[in-house]
């Protein structure tokens, strides 16, 4: 399976904390604001979304959840 990076910016989590968002909440908005703003991203491949703070969260082929087309997603 390929695994693509993308890399979560600062500027992204700051759209996400004028929000008032914290915590995950926070992270989970900016990972969707980087998703929007890459080119479409395959529902096989598995996605290592790199954080500011160096911290990882990766994904694997089974995500998003099955029933969520690529329109959803």
């Amino acid at each position: 399976m390929t695994v693509r990076e993308i890399h979560v910016t600062e500027e992204m989590l700051e759209e996400a904390r004028r929000l008032g968002l914290t915590g995950t909440d926070l992270v989970m908005a900016a990972i969707k604001t980087s998703i929007e703003r890459e080119t479409p991203v395959p529902l096989d491949e598995g996605i290592r979304f790199v954080l500011p703070d160096g911290r990882i969260v990766e994904t694997d082929g089974s995500w998003p959840p099955l029933g969520i087309t690529d329109a959803e997603a």
